[in-house]
């Protein structure tokens, strides 16, 4: 049962609306609750063609913010628009713009690939990538509200 759970998670929390392909991606801090992925579309034309754009509200302990990934066609775009918008009062609120390098893998290829097995599936060859990438969404996500709320520790209800 916890293995066809954690297969459930894997299957919930990848979100196949950014390309592996995608040029370059600009993470996007400090949006306020309520903003949608149609206003960061505004906030971010200009600066090049965007693939997909994905918004997220947090809400914890009554802070309520959002924050969103926007994958660019170009290679260089995501930099233009990190340099433009970081520190721009949106809606309120100091945005926190950054570029969203290429980073390595920090799962284990093995386990995800066993907890697919155990569920009699088979694991497509960028599973593991973008099983990475979501922990490291996660991790973005906890590290920004952790440097919001003025902490030096990042804590599990940060996530």
């Amino acid at each position: 049962m916890k293995n066809f759970t954690l297969l459930i998670l894997l299957i919930a929390v990848l979100n196949p609306a950014t390309p592996a392909w995608a040029g370059s991606k600009l993470f996007v801090g400090g949006l306020a609750w309520s903003t949608t992925s149609d206003e960061v579309a505004r906030l971010v034309e200009g600066y090049g063609a965007v693939l997909s754009i994905a918004v997220n509200s947090i809400d914890r302990d009554g802070n309520q913010s959002a924050i969103a990934d926007v994958a660019f066609a170009g290679d260089e775009d995501a930099g233009i628009a990190a340099a433009a918008l970081d520190g721009v009062i949106y809606m309120g609120n100091p945005l926190i713009a950054r570029v969203k390098k290429p980073r390595e893998i920090i799962v284990v290829g093995s386990k995800v690939k066993e907890v697919i097995r155990e569920a009699g599936l088979r694991s497509d060859g960028d599973l593991v990538q973008a099983v990475s990438d979501k922990v490291y969404e996660l991790l973005d996500t906890a590290i920004a509200r952790t440097e919001a709320n003025k902490r030096g520790t990042v804590r599990p209800y940060d996530l």
